[in-house]
């Protein structure tokens, strides 16, 4: 809770107190939460731990998923092609559901991130399409609406052809 605090009001001078914990907390939980505040708090100073943090193999990815949010949280547009990046193997599936999200927010800063989400619409991990499909829906961005329609017609899941009519909804609903 204190690093989470942290990271939410603190300033770059916190960061460098979090940077240690980011690096090689032993718990878990403290250490992502320690990579994403640092995201939050001072990324360009602290970007080779998080970057660092996504090669980290845990429990359901924690650390590499909070490394995502950590480049997500700063709003450099540069990272965008390391979200997207992460959006395919041989990322684990924490990372990559954290990256769709991410890519969800990121919209407005690069329009590369429709084309990106529209592509795992045929990802064989239907967990992976079914979130990309949301996060499309969430974005608002007319672009997807054909292949949007196409999955809501023509997909062979049903669960896919249901996320697909939602998305659908909300966008043209602006």
């Amino acid at each position: 809770a204190v690093v989470e605090q942290l990271g939410r009001r603190g300033t770059s001078t916190d960061a460098r107190l979090l940077a240690p914990l980011a690096r090689s907390s032993p718990s878990l939980l403290v250490r992502a939460e320690a990579t994403r505040a640092l995201g939050r708090l001072d990324y360009k100073k602290h970007r080779g731990v998080i970057e660092a943090n996504l090669k980290v193999k845990t429990y359901r990815d924690g650390v590499a998923a909070a490394a995502v949010g950590a480049l997500a949280a700063s709003r450099d547009p540069a990272v965008s092609k390391k979200l997207i990046s992460i959006l395919k193997p041989p990322h684990h599936f924490g990372a990559r559901i954290a990256a769709i999200r991410a890519l969800g927010e990121y919209a407005s800063v690069t329009p590369d991130a429709v084309p990106a989400l529209l592509e795992l619409l045929s990802e064989p991990d239907e967990r992976i399409s079914l979130i990309a499909c949301a996060s499309l829906g969430r974005m608002n961005d007319e672009r997807a609406l054909p292949q949007l329609e196409k999955a809501a017609k023509s997909a062979g899941n049903p669960r896919m052809r249901v996320y697909a009519t939602e998305s659908i909804a909300r966008i043209k609903a602006g």
